[in-house]
This record gives structure tokens, sequence and C-alpha cells, in this order.
């Protein structure tokens, strides 16, 4: 038989790649190889052969990781799971047997959304500036979250809460260090869906205009788009009536007043 010579890096360079697939440490002869290319799964699921998936517990919040396959979605980890090799993050088992995830679909959401707000995702350091997001599997992902912040910290000095005694008998409360006293109430007039007569004075509106209007609606806030209206100032007493929408600067700040008012 004819003896071919060849270069040792074409050797290496194969044993490299065998270690990249099976993740392990060991040295190759080239005997060996072909046994240890063999010894390679393909398919249903060596995780070696795969990016690594690390998700990193954060307090207060959780972040959930959800592999989508094909047009299914399979089971999840999230950052409270079992930290198995204590390293700090919760890692993906890619040991799946319904295929191979191409995509992660990741959110993260507070623990109590009573006490806190979540933070952005920081997905391989870099903040995407989001709480959710759908990542292609083409490199390891390190998947984190900016701590969350309690409710309290988005108390705005200054805001307002729309009282309801009835259908037609409405009450804005308005608030800040601006007016006189901290605080002032006026007459309220919804008309139609889409504006909201304030019937207080001046300097109360200049704090209210330009807030967004929040409402109450199975159990969660929501942003109702309305324009603002300045009426002639009517003077009014919040007792009795029922908080039912909140202006505010953002959905966080709505939070805030909620919480901390105790609605």
């Amino acid at each position: 038989m004819t003896k071919v010579l060849t270069d040792p890096k074409y050797y290496t360079a194969i044993a490299n790649a065998i270690r990249a697939k099976n993740g392990s440490t060991a040295i190759y002869k080239p005997s060996g190889m072909a046994a240890a290319i063999s010894a390679i799964q393909v398919g249903g699921g060596s995780a070696a052969m795969y990016p690594k998936i690390r998700v990193k517990p954060t307090k207060n919040q959780v972040i959930r990781a959800t592999p989508k396959i094909r047009s299914d979605i399979n089971s999840s980890i999230t950052s409270n799971d079992t930290d198995s090799d204590g390293d700090g993050y919760v890692d993906f088992d890619w040991h799946l047997s319904h295929g191979t995830p191409i995509q992660f679909k990741v959110a993260v959401s507070a623990t109590d959304n009573c006490k806190y707000v979540c933070g952005n995702l920081i997905v391989n350091g870099e903040n995407i500036g989001s709480t959710t997001a759908t990542l292609d599997i083409d490199k390891d992902l390190t998947i984190e979250a900016e701590d969350a912040q309690p409710i309290s910290s988005f108390m705005p000095e200054s805001y307002a809460v729309l009282y309801s005694r009835n259908a037609s008998d409405h009450v804005l409360r308005v608030v800040s260090p601006s007016l006189s006293g901290g605080e002032e109430a006026g007459t309220a007039v919804l008309e139609g869906t889409t504006s909201l007569l304030c019937n207080v004075t001046d300097n109360a509106f200049n704090v209210i205009n330009g807030l967004k209007l929040f409402v109450i609606g199975g159990g969660q806030l929501q942003e109702i788009s309305i324009t603002l209206q300045k009426g002639t100032p009517v003077s009014a007493d919040v007792a009795g009536g029922e908080p039912t929408a909140f202006l505010a600067a953002s959905r966080n700040e709505a939070m805030a007043i909620v919480a901390g008012l105790g609605f």
C-alpha cells in the first residue's frame, strides 16, 4: 500500500471539531477519531451540538425562556428553576423529545405585580429595552434582566385621579407640589369616549395636560386614548366617589399611584 504523508494540522482541526461537538477535553489519536465522530449524537439531542442557553436568576422577578420547535412550543426554563451546577445560572437541557428548537421566546415578569416592576431583558450583556423578545439560536445566549424596582419608586409628584359617584357625576383630583395646598379638585365631564372636559383651574390643567389616562379593567391597568379639554373651574369634593381612572405619565407611574393610594 502506498503511504501518504498528511499535515498534522488537519488532525488537530478534526480533533478540535470533535471536542466542540461532544464537549470533551480528550486527546484524540487518528486511530480513534472515526469512533469519536460516530459517537456524536445527532437530531434529538447532544447538548454539546448546540449553543448554550443560560438564564440568570434575579430577585423579585422571573425570566422564562420557551423554545419554539417548528410550529409548536415545548417545555420552558425559568430563572427560578434549579441551578444544577452551582454557577449562578439555570442551563437549558437540549435533550428534547420533540425536535430541535429554532428560536426562544423570552419574557420577564415580576413575582408580585402589586409590589414590583420588572426590568428589561439583557441578552449577552446588551440591554434590549424590552421585557419580551424572540431570539434566534445561532450563538450562546446568556439571558439576564435589570433589577426589579419597587413600584413605590415610580410614584410621581404630579398626577390626577378621576372619581365617579355615578355615570354622569365625576370629580377630578389633581395632585402636584405646584398647586396651592398640594392639590385641588374640580368636576369632570366625559364627552363621548374620546374627550374629558376638566373643570379645573389653569394651574391644575397645566399639571395634567399631556398625561395619559389609565383605567383598571379585568384586574389590569389599561391605557385609554383620550383628549383633555379645559373647562370652567368648578370646585368639587371627592367624598363618596369611587376611583375609576388615573392620569399619569406612564403605566409604571399609574401602577405606583394605584398601589400607593391603596386602590
